[in-house]
């Protein structure tokens, strides 16, 4: 027929695709013997398949990609080349090499920044419903609440136990001097620049949390940077056993590594304090409470106070401070420009930012 376009002398070998069952139902079947190749019959000839050796040492492929389809009035079934440009192989193997660099897939729009839903789970899900609808801009710095995994939570009273690991953390100053010292800078930094305050407000019962504090020294920086113990438990309960962990929104460092080989000319930067940089809504922060002495005096009686920010061990707050950083890209796309946006889209890694581009004039732009 004029419409079957096929040369009968040329050797089929390579079959790719199964979308059309009548043309490849199997119509005989020839089990496989010892572990080796079995066959089947359809309308289109015999497919064997299985394990075969092979004499044939070449290492070129040719494919013909056929379509193959039905009159719809009989069985015979009609092949013809594909006159229409089909992209599908193309994507599918796009999909592939995006599967070696899988990063976190954004879409944007002007007033809410939403994830790709289809592999999260719930608890991600609700944890990006509750940003995108909380989210607020306050001097400069995102207000982002605490993810609960139940809104009424509440929780014991546990002061006790924050007193006790102070005055754990009180023989151990008494011991080291200069532990002391650099315990005192942190502190009384942490205060000074708003990122923590003395208690002024009630907050009814379950909804306080103290949480304890330890003091990590960091060798090379040669400073004393204080952890908050989220995962302290009282009575069964910890604050982080109650917070959503939320989605994984770090990039890649695999693909900001790779970005960053692209050009000749590089530059870097970080964002210092970079969970600090998120605040904690004011009728949250009963929930990140903790002890100190007035000045850091030993001597003076102790004080209670309160978290504004995010906390460094917080198993939610790396979620929460690369969602602001994203927001932050998006909300001021139009200012400063689509090629700044992405690049805070794509090439940090949590707080460190790689960089590559043509020209120095164009870093200074971008910078």
């Amino acid at each position: 027929k004029d419409e079957i376009n096929t040369d009968v002398n040329i050797e089929v070998t390579l079959l790719i695709g199964a979308n059309c069952v009548r043309a490849l139902e199997p119509r005989k079947v020839i089990a496989s013997k010892n572990g080796g190749p079995y066959a089947f019959k359809t309308l289109l000839g015999w497919c064997i398949v299985g394990p075969m050796e092979s004499q044939n040492k070449s290492t070129s492929v040719c494919c013909n990609r056929i379509m193959i389809s039905s009159d719809g009035k009989s069985n015979s079934f009609i092949t013809r080349p594909i006159e229409v440009k089909d992209n599908s192989i193309e994507n599918l193997l796009q999909k592939l090499y995006e599967n070696d660099f899988v990063e976190t897939q954004l879409e944007r729009s002007q007033n809410k920044m939403a994830i790709y839903y289809d592999n999260l789970s719930k608890n991600d899900r609700s944890f990006l419903d509750l940003m995108n609808e909380k989210a607020k801009l306050v001097d400069g710095h995102y207000v982002l609440p605490l993810p609960f995994k139940d809104a009424n939570i509440a929780l014991p009273n546990n002061r006790f136990v924050a007193v006790k690991r102070l005055f754990s953390l009180k023989k151990r100053f008494e011991k080291d001097k200069l532990f002391l010292v650099e315990y005192q800078r942190f502190m009384k930094e942490l205060i000074d620049k708003g990122h923590a305050k003395k208690c002024d407000k009630y907050a009814p019962e379950g909804k306080i949390w103290y949480i304890p504090h330890q003091g990590v020294f960091n060798v090379n920086k040669g400073k004393i940077r204080v952890v908050f113990d989220c995962s302290s438990q009282y009575k069964g309960s910890s604050i982080n056993q109650h917070l959503m962990p939320g989605p994984d929104l770090t990039n890649q460092l695999i693909g900001v590594l790779n970005r960053f080989r692209l050009e000749p000319v590089a530059f870097m930067a970080d964002i210092q304090a970079m969970f600090y940089q998120v605040r904690v809504p004011e009728d949250q922060r009963s929930f990140l409470r903790f002890l100190w002495w007035d000045e850091g005096n030993l001597s003076s009686h102790i004080e209670e106070y309160e978290m504004c920010v995010h906390l460094f061990g917080a198993v939610s707050s790396p979620s929460i401070s690369n969602y602001a950083l994203r927001k932050t890209a998006i909300d001021n796309k139009e200012c400063y420009g689509k090629d700044a946006a992405e690049v805070i889209m794509k090439n940090f890694y949590v707080d460190d930012l790689l960089k590559s581009v043509s020209s120095e004039n164009y870093a200074g732009e971008l910078i």
